[in-house]
């Protein structure tokens, strides 16, 4: 197979350990051996799926794709048709089919939907790769690393990549030379030049397969995972697992776009009001302890020393900055959309070019520099003409600032 990240998401889950019994017999080796002259059912219309069919259509006999989305029913999918389980499955016989379940998520859950459908010719593809190469040589040395306690490694994540509530966490932590050594999950390759000077390690797991793999063993070797956008599951009992969050109070209604993952052990909040009222929009679980404490990222707004930040963004001298951070209102990266209104530039209050000259006139005129900072995720205008006065702070040219040291010189 390929080195598809699938499978590799296949072995971080441990998908080749699955509770359901049906599941754990399904092995490499009883399937070629007995499903070769079967009709085979895959499970999921995903990428994935039309990957392991592509990899299995030569020694096997793929007919086609299940998946219990009501709206895929009747279509087809990799030119094979696609059937709701409940529809198709009690036609299936043990005898002449199978179904590959190729699922990221919910294998057992499915498993046990095939089981009271009364079918139990049923396979995972996490239990298949697992005894194939290189898959199989990759499993032997995480559950080598499972079997040696767990070192005093801190694995973190923020949402603009070593800033945040956890890079705050972090340069604490290194000023205080703690003797745990860290372990940065990052959003963009380029980031890991933040860390340099350090000794430490910056991982971009969904730019580099070997940076993935490279995840994988420190997930299963570290003692902590701290994060505050992204979650960085558990993978051993024993880890403590930190959500410290990025939204600025209780007032962030996310209740449709966030679950809070049951592995959390501690979430941060500043007071038990906020907690009333964000709680139920992270769908916090009951298991979940709080720490109560300001968010550490503020730490820089009162320790009183001075920064330079605002040096990184211009040479010019001026009178008065402000800085102008708009909220989320749709995403760069999907469908998301927050808002009935049309923001042309991705910002509210400016509609055209003859608004930005406009403002940045008035700015010119009075020696003020305007610093607008979007959400990280906010979908931008790329006409945006440059302007003397106005500088937009988007994650690429503000990569290396520390916004709320910048706040300091405001």
């Amino acid at each position: 197979m390929n080195n598809d990240y699938f499978f590799w998401e296949k072995i971080e889950q441990r998908g080749y350990c699955p509770k359901n019994s049906t599941l754990q017999q399904g092995t490499w080796e009883r399937f070629q051996d007995q499903e070769c002259d079967k009709s085979i059912y895959i499970f999921g219309c995903s990428e994935a799926g039309r990957e392991v069919r592509n990899y299995l259509k030569d020694r096997f006999n793929i007919v086609g794709f299940l998946d219990n989305s009501k709206d895929k029913e009747g279509t087809s999918f990799d030119d094979l048709p696609v059937y709701l389980p409940e529809s198709k499955v009690p036609e299936l016989s043990h005898d002449k089919d199978a179904i590959l379940i190729v699922l990221r998520k919910s294998t057992e859950i499915v498993a046990t939907q095939l089981e009271q459908l009364g079918f139990c010719n049923f396979y995972s593809i996490g239990i298949l790769i697992a005894q194939i190469e290189p898959y199989r040589s990759f499993i032997k040395e995480i559950e080598d690393i499972r079997s040696k306690e767990m070192e005093d490694i801190i694995m973190l994540e923020s949402t603009n990549d070593v800033d945040g509530n956890s890079g705050a966490l972090y340069w604490y932590l290194k000023e205080h030379k703690t003797k745990y050594r860290f372990v940065w999950i990052l959003k963009r390759e380029s980031s890991k030049a933040l860390l340099s000077g350090t000794d430490d390690i910056g991982l971009c797991p969904i730019a580099s397969l070997d940076d993935y793999r490279d995840y994988i063993r420190y997930l299963n070797r570290s003692k902590w995972q701290i994060w505050d956008n992204v979650s960085i599951p558990k993978a051993r009992d024993g880890q403590i697992n930190v959500f410290l969050q990025h939204a600025g109070l209780g007032y962030k209604k996310v209740d449709k776009f966030f679950d809070t993952p049951d592995y959390v052990d501690y979430w941060l909040c500043v007071n038990e009001f906020v907690k009333e009222m964000i709680q139920p929009s992270f769908h916090m679980p009951d298991t979940v302890k709080t720490i109560y404490g300001t968010y550490p990222r503020n730490d820089v707004l009162l320790d009183g020393r001075k920064w330079n930040e605002l040096q990184k963004i211009t040479d010019n001298q001026f009178d008065k900055v402000i800085m102008w951070a708009p909220t989320f209102r749709n995403s760069k990266y999907d469908d998301r959309n927050d808002t009935d209104l049309e923001y042309p530039y991705g910002i509210p209050i400016i509609y055209n070019d003859h608004d930005f000259s406009k403002l940045n006139e008035y700015l010119n005129e009075n020696n003020v520099l305007m610093l607008i900072k979007p959400h990280p995720v906010q979908k931008m205008s790329p006409i945006i003409e440059k302007q003397s006065n106005i500088i937009i702070l988007d994650n690429e040219n503000s990569q290396d600032l520390q916004i709320y040291k910048l706040l300091t010189e405001i």
